[in-house]
């Protein structure tokens, strides 16, 4: 009985781990798609990756790269001499 109980216990386990993995397989913001490097804020958008709630908003995508929002660029004074 005891034996019993341990085997369905380890696979109840291994079945969690298995649906976790494969969950974070398929989730876009940590897959790895190299095949199309993210060169743009609408590009981050667009593959899924977080928004920072800032002004202007960015963009963030692994390894550190971000991508601020153009539209919400203020343009700079000009500059007086």
């Amino acid at each position: 009985m005891k034996k019993i109980v341990i085997a369905i216990v380890a696979v109840v386990i291994l079945s969690i781990v298995a649906v976790a993995v494969i969950a974070k397989n398929n989730d876009p913001k940590t897959r790895e798609d190299n095949s199309s490097p993210i060169s743009s804020y609408q590009e981050c958008v667009d593959k899924g990756y977080p928004v920072q709630a800032s002004y202007p908003s960015v963009c963030r995508v692994p390894g550190g790269q971000s991508f601020s929002n153009p539209a919400e660029v203020s343009p700079q004074p000009p500059q007086t001499q």
